[in-house]
C-alpha cells in the first residue's frame, strides 16, 4: 500500500472512531430526556443530542461509501454475498441478545408476543432487539442499489435498484415510523454512500480541515432550526418522546425539513470527517477500526443497561454527577470492553460469511 493510501485509510478510521464516539455519546445523552419514567426532560442534553443526530449517521453512510471505493467494479455476486453476510450478523445477533434480554427479564414480553420480538423481525426487518441493527440493515440494502447504479452493466439489476429507490422516496415523505426493511434510510443512505465512493476515489476534494470546521459548526448552528416538518421551517412537527421538539431519527423515517437535513448532513459529515482525518490520531483510528464491535456492544448495552440511566434523577448532586459520569465515561467503558467482544463478534461474523459463501456456493447470481 502506497504512503499516501495509507494516510488515508488511517485518516478514514479515524472519522469512524469520531462517528462512533458520537453513537456512544449520543446514546448516552438519552437517558437524560428521552421517555424517562419520571417526565423529566433536560433540553441542554437534547441540544447537543439533536446536533449529533443531524450529521452522525450520514457520517457513517458516506465512510462506509469511502471504505468500498472500488464497489461500482466489483461482481454483482461478490456485493450480494457481502450484504448476506450483514445480514447474517444481524439476525444473529438480534437473537442473541432477545433470548439474553427475555431470560434476564430485561425485556418483558405481554401474551402472546413471542413471535412479534423473537421472529418478526426475520421477515420485516425491523423491530430488532437492539435498535443499533437498523443501519446495518440499511447498508446491506444501500450497498446493492449504489453497486448497480454504478456498475451498470446488468439491465435487469438497475431496473431493480431503480424501482427500490422510487419506494425508498415514497417512504422518505410518507408516514413516519420504522419501515420495512428501513426502506426510509434508503435513498438518503445510498446518497451519502455514492457521495463517500466519490470522496474515497478523489480524497483532494475533501475539505482541509479550517473549511471542515466551519462547515461542522454551520451544522450544528443549524440543526436547532428544525421544528420536524418536511418543507416548513416556521410551522411545528413534533416528533414523538421529544416533549414538542424534533431531531432527525433516521431510523423512523424522521428527517425534520428535508432541505435542513441535507444541509446539516452534508456539511457535519464532511466537516467531521475532514477534522477526525487531520486531527484524530492512533487512538481515534485504532476505535474505527473496531467500530462494527463498538457499535454492537453500545446496542447491547442499551438494552441491558439503558433503563439504569434513565432511572436516576437528574436533579440533585448525586444525579448529576451520576449523569457526567454516565455520559463522560462512556466511551472509555466501551472500548476497554471491546477486546473482550471483538472476539464473539468476529467469530459471528466469521460464521455469517461461512453461511454466505455456502448460500451462493455454485449458484449463479444475475448476468451483468
Amino acid at each position: 500500500m502506497s504512503g499516501e493510501a495509507r494516510r488515508r485509510d488511517d485518516g478514514l478510521d479515524a472519522a469512524r472512531g469520531l462517528g462512533i464516539a458520537l453513537v456512544i455519546v449520543g446514546h448516552a445523552l438519552e437517558a437524560q430526556f428521552l421517555d424517562r419514567p419520571d417526565g423529566t426532560f433536560f433540553t441542554p442534553s437534547f441540544r447537543i443530542w439533536q446536533a449529533i443526530y443531524a450529521f452522525h449517521m450520514p457520517l457513517f453512510f458516506m465512510l462506509s461509501g469511502a471504505a468500498n471505493r472500488d464497489i461500482g467494479e466489483k461482481p454483482f455476486g461478490e456485493v450480494l454475498r457481502d450484504s448476506v453476510k450483514l445480514l447474517l450478523l444481524v439476525w444473529f445477533c438480534h437473537a442473541l441478545i432477545a433470548i439474553g434480554g427475555i431470560g434476564s427479564g430485561v425485556m418483558r414480553l405481554p401474551s402472546g408476543a413471542g413471535y412479534d420480538v423473537l421472529l418478526s423481525p426475520f421477515v420485516t426487518g425491523r423491530g430488532w432487539s437492539m435498535s443499533v441493527l437498523w443501519f446495518l440493515v440499511s447498508l446491506a440494502i444501500v450497498r446493492l442499489l449504489v453497486h448497480a447504479l454504478l456498475s451498470r452493466r446488468s439491465i435487469r439489476v438497475t431496473a431493480l435498484a431503480v424501482a427500490a429507490i422510487g419506494a425508498g422516496l415514497a417512504a422518505l415523505v410518507g408516514p413516519k415510523g420504522e419501515t420495512l426493511y428501513q426502506i426510509a434510510t434508503w435513498v438518503p443512505g445510498a446518497t451519502f454512500f455514492a457521495f463517500g465512493v466519490f470522496l474515497g476515489r478523489h480524497p483532494r476534494h475533501l475539505p482541509r480541515p479550517a473549511l471542515g470546521a466551519v462547515a461542522l459548526a454551520t451544522a450544528v448552528a443549524l440543526a436547532g432550526l428544525d421544528r420536524g416538518c418536511l418543507w416548513s421551517l416556521a410551522e411545528v412537527c413534533p416528533a414523538p418522546g421529544l416533549a414538542g421538539h424534533a431531531a432527525v431519527r433516521m431510523v423512523f423515517g424522521n428527517y425534520g425539513n428535508l432541505p435542513l437535513f441535507a444541509v446539516t448532513a452534508l456539511l457535519g459529515a464532511v466537516g467531521a470527517w475532514s477534522l477526525a482525518a487531520r486531527f484524530g490520531g492512533a487512538n481515534l483510528a485504532a476505535m474505527g477500526r473496531a467500530s462494527l464491535t463498538l457499535y454492537l456492544l453500545n446496542g447491547a448495552s442499551l438494552v441491558f443497561l439503558g433503563p439504569v440511566g434513565a432511572a436516576v434523577a437528574t436533579t440533585g448532586v448525586a444525579g448529576v454527577v451520576f449523569h457526567l459520569v454516565w455520559v463522560g465515561a462512556a466511551v472509555p467503558i466501551h472500548v476497554a470492553m471491546a477486546p473482550i467482544f471483538g472476539r464473539a463478534i468476529g467469530r459471528l461474523s466469521d460464521v455469517a460469511g461461512r453461511l454466505a459463501a455456502l448460500v451462493f456456493a455454485g449458484r449463479r447470481v444475475p448476468a451483468e
